[in-house]
């Protein structure tokens, strides 16, 4: 079975998704789904989070991942001076 890893960090929650590459027509592919807290002092902590809840426990059983998508919707909003 090819992995995929998918990872969206938002500005509340940081989303993480395991897909199974090789799912048959019709079917979405998604084998695991997890939400960890956002950490904006240091995205990594989030990102760690959230990968960690979606893996299956124990370090044996965790799947080989194939391919990782990092789409960041977290934007900075910075305040406009004159």
């Amino acid at each position: 079975m090819a992995i995929l890893l998918g990872i969206d960090t938002g500005g509340t929650y940081t989303d993480a998704a395991l897909f199974d590459d090789n799912a048959p027509a019709g079917h979405n592919g998604v084998i695991g789904a997890a939400k960890a807290l956002t950490t904006k002092f240091d995205l990594a902590v989030g990102i760690r989070n959230a990968i960690n809840a979606v893996l299956p426990a124990g370090g044996s059983a965790r799947p080989a991942c194939r391919r990782l998508r990092y789409p960041v919707t977290l934007r900075c909003a910075t305040p406009r001076t004159n």
